[in-house]
């Protein structure tokens, strides 16, 4: 059987619509396998999703040996999986109501509303539950009401409607020739949603608002034909003085350029003309002072605090700002790259030109990559204590272990699980198995691994790609061929940071506990070596 998650292994959803077609699937690998009885149950179980494999493990026919019972008692937790009572009238309304609540905007949702309604019609027809009629009336009930989107009247549509013409011809909107969409006179899109009302009743709150967003003091403003009067310039001025407190009280400030003081525009920003000759504004209070917050920073920073109060009221916004500016990490270009400009870290070149002694170079004195570069590995502590040594190898999609080492620890062996494994040079080879969840300890608490286990190997354990996934590996390389890696632990969230060592392939005569010339190691009389 297939390992569960992969590609030919069947998968279920937990959907009572999908339930059969998973079974389905599930019984013709089962046949090809020869699962029977308890072996077809605990199988089927191992691809439910988390969610539904309680369930289905509690059930008491799970635990007997009848499949065919059990399968029936899975079925009946599911109503409407199959048979005839698969739909109900109650699903075809549900389908057209939630399509009747919102518009149809492009030809793929209008598509994806008529294969649902489809789906359960038609399962409906041919078992006489609805008949045609019902269907198409049913049908048309999922695209909302009908009628004029503009004024909302039911006996034209918005092609034939009076109103918009009249709204067109007294300029408050126009047709785009571009996309045959109603628009502003500007080109702009009409403001508001579809819950707001229909396009008429968005153009009059738009042109409403915009009425009111132009009112200025001491002018007339004019409001679905009635022009309203404002209170004089110079009254509402005064009322303003006099609401304000002495201590902060605002003044007018001759007209300012800059950007970062907040401005009030005068009254008609449609007019160009007359905002061009209008005044401009900014606040202001009686305690400020431009220069006051370079002063205090530099107090700050070179004595201790002794501010007058004064002062400290006029600039504690810019002296926070200031604060933020100097102690703020930012992100400066070299080049074309940007880096984190971090106080007390060396350049590059003053960190690079520590390795230069090591470095490969060419003839022509450029630092080139060497020929060859050893794998690393880590010390891990498995079952009984037994320390083994881990290869890490980013290219590989499983990790393994060889037939001898798998003997040593003495633990159980899942024979059906046996995918077949390719090398880099096409050669193929298929695993004596997987051993599950194997407790690895690289010093922060084990971590437990799927092992496949194959007929031989030079290294004792294999670290591919699950384990980077697992721990969330990152590395960190030098110049000279060190690495560390960085682990997170997924149960306890910890972070470990080990070193890595240069793997090299085992000596056989060494560890045989022969003579070795090469490694100057001799075994001994009645020493072993």
């Amino acid at each position: 059987m297939p390992i569960r998650g992969t590609d030919s292994a069947p998968k279920y959803d937990g959907s009572t619509e999908n339930l059969i077609a998973f079974i389905d699937d599930f019984e013709d690998l089962a046949d090809q396998a020869g699962l029977q009885g308890t072996d077809r149950i605990r199988g089927i179980i191992r691809y439910v999703p988390t969610s539904e494999r309680e369930l289905w493990s509690e059930t008491p026919e799970a635990k007997g040996t009848d499949y065919g019972a059990f399968i029936k008692e899975v079925k009946r937790m599911y109503p409407g999986c199959e048979g005839d009572r698969r739909y109900a009238v109650a699903d075809l309304q549900t389908i057209a109501r939630n399509q009747a609540s919102k518009s149809m905007y492009s030809v793929k949702e209008l598509g994806d509303y008529q294969r649902a309604f489809l789906k359960v019609a038609r399962a409906l027809i041919d078992k006489d539950r609805i008949v045609k009629q019902e269907f198409v009336a049913r049908r048309a009930g999922g695209y909302g009401p009908s009628g004029c989107i503009f004024c909302g009247g039911t006996d034209h549509y918005m092609g034939r409607c009076r109103e918009k013409e009249a709204y067109i011809t007294a300029g408050k909107c126009k047709v785009d020739t571009a996309t045959n969409k109603l628009v502003l006179p500007n080109g702009g899109w009409i403001p508001g949603r579809q819950s707001d009302g229909t396009l008429k009743k968005c153009l009059d709150r738009h042109y409403a608002n915009q009425a009111v967003n132009e009112a200025l003091p001491g002018k007339n403003v004019r409001f679905d034909g009635v022009e309203l009067e404002s209170a004089p310039r110079a009254q509402v001025a005064k009322a303003t003085n006099e609401a304000t407190p002495k201590l902060a009280k605002a003044k007018e400030v001759a007209p300012v350029a800059s950007s970062s003081s907040s401005t009030l525009p005068d009254a008609n920003t449609a007019n160009p003309s007359a905002a061009s000759t209008s005044n401009q504004y900014r606040f202001s209070f009686a305690l400020e002072d431009k220069g006051a917050d370079k002063r205090v920073i530099e107090r700050l920073l070179d004595s201790n605090i002794a501010i007058p109060v004064r002062e400290l009221l006029a600039v504690s916004p810019e002296v926070r700002k200031n604060l933020r500016d100097l102690t703020t990490t930012k992100r400066v270009t070299v080049g074309s790259v940007l880096v984190n400009e971090l106080v007390g870290q060396p350049s590059n070149d003053e960190w690079l030109r520590e390795y230069d002694e090591e470095r490969l170079r060419s003839s022509d004195g450029k630092i080139v990559a060497d020929h060859c570069a050893s794998l690393r590995c880590v010390r891990a502590t498995t079952i009984g204590g037994r320390i083994l040594t881990c290869v890490l190898d980013q290219d590989a999609e499983v990790v393994v272990m060889p037939k001898v080492v798998w003997k040593e620890l003495g633990i159980g062996l899942r024979s059906d699980y046996r995918p077949n494994m390719e090398s880099v040079n096409t050669s193929k080879d298929t695993t004596l198995g997987v051993v599950e969840n194997v407790p690895l300890d690289f010093g922060g608490g084990p971590m437990y691994f799927q092992v496949q286990v194959t007929e031989r190997a030079n290294f004792e354990i294999l670290l591919g790609r699950p384990f980077f996934k697992l721990t969330a590996c990152r590395t960190f390389d030098l110049p000279d061929g060190e690495q560390d890696i960085l682990l997170t632990d997924p149960n306890t969230r910890k972070e470990l940071r080990i070193p890595t060592l240069p793997w090299r392939k085992p000596c056989p005569r060494c560890t045989k506990g022969m003579t070795c010339v090469e490694h100057s190691v001799h075994k001994e009389e009645g020493k072993g070596f």
